[in-house]
């Protein structure tokens, strides 16, 4: 194999666990936010119809959707934490054929490293530059995700239809740039097509 590939096949592998994450994190996000909804609905009284002056049957409701509240916002800060993971791991790729191509360039020269192809037309340069292009949409995907797994609590439903939307799906992450990565990482995986 080339030199760097198994970098590039690491990436794609970061990228298969990424989207179970997402998946996952959508679960538990699309939950809390399920849970926001009642509470804003019985935080009416007249919504309790006949049990208006149920006081401890009221708390008790409000506790147990609090107590469901912070065991989700529990799984989506560890499954956030493990997203931050995976970026961290691509960029160790990024780096690692930074250096790759840095070592061509000293032993080869500068055009061997920019020209000489890894996998037909991509050179170890193209390489390196759209894995730190994927390292970047994939961070600012995690930060949007933060900002708006902060911002639930304050928000209302038109809000909350915005946020599940958007996790879902994951604007900062071009999928065009994806499919070049995968399609660029499959011609030299062995044994495996994607």
């Amino acid at each position: 194999a080339m030199e760097g590939v198994d970098y590039l096949i690491r990436v794609v592998d970061l990228l298969d666990t990424w989207k179970k994450m997402n998946s996952d994190s959508l679960e538990a996000v699309t939950n809390l936010v399920n849970n926001h909804v009642r509470i804003q609905f019985l935080s009416i009284d007249e919504s309790w119809g006949i049990f208006m002056r149920e006081e401890d049957l009221k708390q008790k409701v409000f506790q147990n959707l609090e107590r469901q509240n912070q065991i989700y916002l529990k799984d989506i800060e560890r499954i956030l934490e493990n997203m931050s993971r995976v970026i961290s791991e691509i960029h160790t790729s990024v780096t690692a054929l930074e250096i790759t191509s840095l070592r061509l360039q000293a032993e080869k020269g500068i055009g061997f490293a920019m020209e000489q192809g890894v996998l037909l037309t991509w050179s170890i340069h193209d390489c390196v530059e759209l894995t730190m292009e994927i390292w970047k949409m994939y961070s600012e995907e995690l930060r949007l995700k933060q900002l708006m797994l902060e911002d639930i609590p304050l928000q209302n439903r038109e809000t909350w239809i915005i946020y599940l939307s958007t996790w879902q799906l994951q604007p900062k992450i071009v999928p065009s740039v994806v499919d070049d990565y995968r399609t660029l990482v499959s011609s030299v995986r062995p044994g495996r097509r994607k």
